[in-house]
């Protein structure tokens, strides 16, 4: 074998190792895209499915959220009102536990 025959092939694998690289990149980079638009494709799909039930904050008092699917105002007051809420739960369930 000949140095260009050598050089050739040396060229051609170190051109195949680039390429090997720079598709690796783009292939880590469309994984990150893809897992972060599923990510927020489910994430909003549990809070949509969350805001569809009813939440009973007591026996008298029942909310639907059935309006305020899939809007921002939805998300926004999703997020205020859920540690509120786990909050008036404990509460609650607490004062049972308590009484009983």
């Amino acid at each position: 074998m000949g140095k260009w025959q050598v050089s050739k092939w040396c060229g051609v694998f170190a051109g195949i190792g680039g390429g090997a690289v720079v598709m690796g990149v783009l292939q880590q980079y469309g994984f990150a895209c893809m897992g972060q638009s599923l990510t927020m494709r489910l994430r909003a799909l549990l809070l949509s499915s969350m805001l569809r039930q009813a939440r009973c904050c007591g026996p008298e008092a029942c909310i639907h959220f059935h309006s305020l699917e899939r809007s921002t105002f939805a998300l926004r007051l999703a997020l205020l009102l859920a540690p509120a809420c786990s909050v008036v739960d404990f509460c609650r369930e607490r004062e049972m536990q308590t009484s009983k």
